[in-house]
């Protein structure tokens, strides 16, 4: 089953290789919501270095840490605390976060703490690059022009979560994160070699195989690194299907949204979970 979301992104300048990658994310996109991707420019070495500098931070000594405490990050850029959902969710998670803003701005670099400050601005410039690039793939998928929807408007709004999941001694008694169904355009997600992610499937939960393979030494703390891309946000603007993809054959399944509707109905989903 693990093999149908492996798309590999190399020779992607040949047509006819081309035409084949964008079958394939189209196909596990539209069946599986998710796609895993190989050779997509961007070095194992430097993943590494992100991974590692990630679990540095949070394996610093508490106070220093807590100098980054902050659940909304919008004022400073940066965010350091444990689950994103506290304050709405009926079940609390495993996991702590270092939430850095890499939208429409970038954070000052000075608000990062040091030891993962050059690692975090390496992976935004090149998770950048690729978000673009599997949107273009994505809209040929649609049939539509790679360009169709620009990426300053609808990549806009960037946030980077680095995600630490400590051992657990008694993991039967906790979660390290409810299931959940993300909002937004993308979400680039880069986890280390210890693993853990699963996708849901007709109903069963499918354990996506790690692309790197190393040794997994356990008892040993997880690393996610999810970047978040949304649209920017405008008061008034609807979203919604494309008029090229709507006909009297194929009418819309879908009601018109703003933003601020599908962020409300996220939080509110936050609060209503339990699991």
């Amino acid at each position: 089953m693990w093999m149908r979301f492996f798309t590999d992104l190399a020779g992607g300048n040949n047509r006819i290789i081309h035409e084949e990658v964008v079958q394939k994310i189209r196909d596990a996109a539209s069946t599986y919501d998710f796609f895993q991707v190989l050779n997509h420019g961007m070095e194992v070495s430097a993943l590494d270095r992100l991974v590692g500098a990630i679990r540095a931070f949070f394996e610093q000594p508490d106070e220093e840490k807590i100098k980054y405490y902050n659940q909304d990050s919008v004022a400073s850029g940066v965010g350091y605390f444990s689950n994103y959902d506290l304050l709405y969710s009926k079940a609390a998670s495993w996991r702590d976060t270092l939430q850095v803003q890499l939208g429409p701005k970038y954070v000052d670099p000075n608000a990062i703490l040091n030891v993962c400050k050059a690692e975090v601005m390496e992976w935004a410039k090149e998770v950048k690059k690729l978000s673009a690039r599997l949107l273009s793939i994505l809209l040929e998928g649609l049939g539509l022009s790679g360009d169709r929807l620009s990426p300053e408007s609808y990549l806009a709004r960037i946030n980077m979560a680095g995600q630490y999941y400590p051992y657990c001694p008694e993991p039967d008694k906790t979660i390290g994160i409810a299931s959940h169904s993300d909002h937004g355009t993308l979400i680039v997600l880069l986890q280390d070699d210890v693993g853990g992610l699963q996708v849901k499937y007709s109903g069963e939960w499918i354990d996506l195989k790690i692309v790197r393979v190393y040794a997994n030494p356990l008892p040993r703390s997880r690393i996610f690194v999810p970047v978040f891309f949304n649209p920017a946000i405008t008061s008034d603007k609807l979203y919604g299907p494309l008029p090229e993809l709507v006909s009297p054959e194929k009418p819309t399944l879908y009601k018109q949204f703003t933003i601020s509707d599908m962020i409300a109905k996220f939080l509110k989903e936050l609060k209503d979970k339990t699991v």
